[in-house]
C-alpha cells in the first residue's frame, strides 16, 4: 500500500499543529520540511516564540 501526501498539506498541517500547540495564529508558524537518508523526512517549525524540530 502507498500513501501520497502533497507537501503543501503537510506543512498546512504542521503550522496549524504549532500554532495550537503555542497558541499563535497559523500564519506566524514557518515550517521547514527536510529529508536525510539516514532519518528520513521531518520538520521544523519557527514560531515568534520557539523552535521546534518535529520528526
Amino acid at each position: 500500500m502507498e500513501l501520497r501526501f502533497n507537501e503543501q498539506d503537510i506543512v498546512d498541517s504542521v503550522c496549524v499543529y504549532m500554532s495550537i500547540r503555542e497558541n499563535v495564529k497559523p500564519e506566524q508558524v514557518d515550517v521547514d520540511l527536510e529529508f536525510t537518508p539516514a532519518s528520513g523526512f521531518s520538520a521544523s517549525a519557527l514560531t515568534c516564540r520557539t523552535y521546534s524540530k518535529i520528526i
